[in-house]
């Protein structure tokens, strides 16, 4: 298989809804600089998914988090759809000129579950749990 074959099967972003990221304004939840940081190290964008416009940059930064490649709202969204339709994810993979099978979905609740269904975007939930748990690894 070649390079670019491999790279367009690859996840090059994660979409957060921001409540999975901020757990209150100024201070993000547990592990997540971590992961930023980790997918940013292996060239992942991050966008920030929220319903209510906001400065995402200014939030972010008062929480000790970078920015994020794109910030979307409801007004950003074309027809202004509501969470759980797939024009949210549809809409990032067109800014960040990618396609929806390069991204991966992070949220909170059943609409964001939803919203990936509806795009065909993987969402943690969709994974389950593990049958197994390995110890020592």
């Amino acid at each position: 298989m070649g390079r670019d074959m491999e790279n367009n099967r690859t996840v090059r972003a994660v979409a957060f809804d921001h409540k999975a990221v901020l757990r209150a304004p100024g201070h993000a939840h547990d592990g997540i600089p971590e992961l930023l940081r980790w997918l940013e190290e292996r060239d992942v964008a991050f966008a920030l998914l929220t319903t209510d416009p906001m400065q995402a940059s200014t939030a972010l930064a008062a929480a000790r988090l970078p920015a994020p490649a794109l910030h979307l709202s409801h007004d950003d969204i074309p027809d202004k759809k509501n969470r759980g339709s797939g024009v949210w994810l549809e809409t990032v993979a067109e800014r960040l000129m990618l396609r929806t099978n390069q991204l991966l979905l992070v949220g909170t609740t059943k609409w964001d579950w939803l919203t990936g269904i509806n795009t065909g975007v993987l969402h943690p939930r969709e994974l389950g749990q593990p049958r197994h748990r390995c110890e020592g690894a």
